[in-house]
């Protein structure tokens, strides 16, 4: 399946909850349809027919790839290497998701959105434990450092996002060192952080598993 390319705010209207993939334009109330609609009471009402068992697995898969921006064939991929692994599926997804470089650059707001991360790294801007890495899909493990490189550190929008650090929650499994622009995977992602994910990860085996 394609990569979707239209109005990202449309997205966030279709699954009924913010998503946050137009960086800081979403941290700003004025300017994010979600919120003026949420204050001023939304639009006319229609109604809709009730959701099939499969219509709500494949919404919440596809809400998975949307918000860790990967495509349908990666996304296949990473649930068939988890399933070779002990422990509990779904968790097991999602915390391998959440661990890809590109989004631990986006987790701690060293970019301001999802794609822009991925951009960085990229670019060859980032570094994973000393060495410049640019495999946005990269898994990181506990105990791995990322670092910007000096050029890195010298982007502009990269320095935006990290003044704004303080205003956005960064998981408890991750580290930042704002002064020197590094971050660190603290510790193991817990079920307690991935339920903050808001993704019903049953529902995603349960879709794959048919």
């Amino acid at each position: 399946m394609s990569r979707y390319t239209g109005p990202k705010c449309k997205l966030c209207k279709k699954y009924g909850e913010k998503l946050y993939l137009k960086g800081d334009r979403c941290w700003t109330a004025e300017k994010c349809p979600m919120a003026r609609e949420s204050t001023s009471g939304g639009g006319v009402k229609t109604f809709r027919r009730q959701k099939s068992e499969y219509a709500k697995h494949l919404k919440e898969k596809q809400k998975s790839r949307i918000l860790f921006g990967v495509g349908e064939a990666q996304l296949r991929k990473v649930f068939h290497t988890i399933s070779r692994k002990k422990g509990i599926k779904g968790e097991n997804l999602l915390s391998a998701l959440s661990r890809r470089l590109d989004n631990v650059v986006y987790r701690l707001n060293m970019a301001a959105s999802l794609p822009q991360a991925r951009q960085i790294v990229g670019h060859r801007f980032m570094k994973v434990n000393g060495r410049v890495c640019n495999i946005p899909s990269r898994e990181l493990g506990t105990g791995d450092k990322i670092a910007l490189t000096e050029k890195g550190k010298k982007i502009e929008s990269v320095k935006k996002s990290l003044e704004h650090s303080a205003s956005k929650n960064i998981p408890d499994w991750l580290k930042l060192e704002k002064d020197m622009m590094t971050g660190t995977v603290a510790r193991d992602i817990t079920s307690e952080d991935l339920v903050q994910a808001g993704i019903d990860h049953r529902l995603i085996v349960e879709f794959y598993s048919r």
